[in-house]
């Protein structure tokens, strides 16, 4: 993974650089393509917040179009909404960077970790209607599992970029349906502009054909968001892999996890930890292949408490030889 190293380190100048270049980045794709910027906004963060947003104030001001995902089971207080932004338009413009600043303001690791959420979810390109667009987004939303209706929140960032590690190129395109770019600031800061592979139309079908396998994998999305963010913490002020190297990483490392039986999500944790923190394939070490195989022929022990007597030089040795 040492093409994929991250120095972002949310300082304010970090920030006040990251956001100058997306904002380039996005004013001259839209201008390429010759479209309106829709700017995503999940108003639910602002009931979990429970406090005022002057940005979201501003937002309101204008006309905007609710997503209406799971109009049976939440108010539309609770649906996300669609924000159309002319880049010809001076007034505009600042918006748009408002919502890049705010979005890079809610990515800090300490915010994330206090469960604040992320109110901008990206900036969408589409030659359709804002009000079919937002039809279709809604529809998508709602998948099938196990008979029940699953709300899918891939207009979460944090949720959209694990998706992309699991989904295969078909299910990507039937998600983005009529989508053309898919633009988003990642928890490192960089700007993640996904362009979709298809020929960008509504469709008469919603569902992604989403396996076992897929809501295995999707389920472990918050684990994996626990563990990276935990990651970026002590590695601020050093080079650290990227947001998507490490999802990919990690979605190897926990299948192996569920296979030794662990599913406690505090052993999950630590073993995505020790898979970026040690190796990704950790687990094949001899030494710590036998205390999983004891492990699994006595009482199943809990994974924290398997490794809770490794030291530090023991660990050292693992991962000098691992490789």
């Amino acid at each position: 993974m040492k093409e994929s190293l991250i120095t972002y380190d949310y300082s304010l100048q970090a920030m006040q650089k990251q956001g100058d270049y997306i904002g380039e980045q996005i004013f001259n794709s839209f201008r390429t393509l010759n479209r309106n910027c829709i700017l995503m906004i999940d108003t639910a963060i602002i009931r979990l917040r429970n406090k005022e947003s002057s940005f979201y104030n501003e937002i309101t001001n204008r006309y905007v179009v609710r997503v209406p995902v799971a109009t049976r089971y939440l108010s539309s207080e609770f649906e996300p909404c669609l924000v159309s932004l002319n880049l010809s338009l001076p007034e505009d413009c600042k918006l748009l960077q408002k919502s890049i600043m705010q979005a890079l303001q809610e990515i800090e690791p300490n915010e994330i970790l206090l469960g604040k959420g992320r109110m901008v979810c990206g900036w969408l390109s589409c030659e359709e209607n804002i009000v079919n667009l937002a039809d279709y987004l809604g529809k998508v939303a709602i998948q099938q599992h196990d008979g029940k209706d699953v709300l899918l929140r891939y207009y979460d960032p944090a949720i959209m970029i694990s998706l992309l590690s699991i989904l295969d190129d078909w299910q990507q395109r039937r998600l983005l349906g009529p989508i053309e770019v898919w633009s988003f600031i990642d928890g490192d800061g960089q700007f993640i502009n996904k362009i979709n592979q298809s020929e960008n139309q509504l469709r008469l079908s919603y569902t992604l054909s989403l396996s076992a396998d897929n809501w295995r994998d999707i389920n472990f999305a918050g684990i994996k968001n626990r563990v990276i963010c935990n990651y970026r913490l002590a590695n601020l002020s050093r080079e650290r892999f990227s947001e998507p190297a490490v999802f990919k990483l990690l979605q190897q490392s926990l299948k192996r996890a569920v296979l030794y039986t662990f599913s406690d999500q505090e052993d999950l944790i630590k073993w995505g930890q020790c898979s970026i923190n040690v190796a990704p394939e950790f687990y094949n070490h001899g030494f710590i292949k036998n205390l999983l195989e004891i492990n699994s022929l006595s009482e199943r022990g809990k994974f924290t408490q398997i490794i809770s007597h490794i030291t530090e030089q023991q660990w050292n040795e693992i991962r000098a030889n691992i490789n």
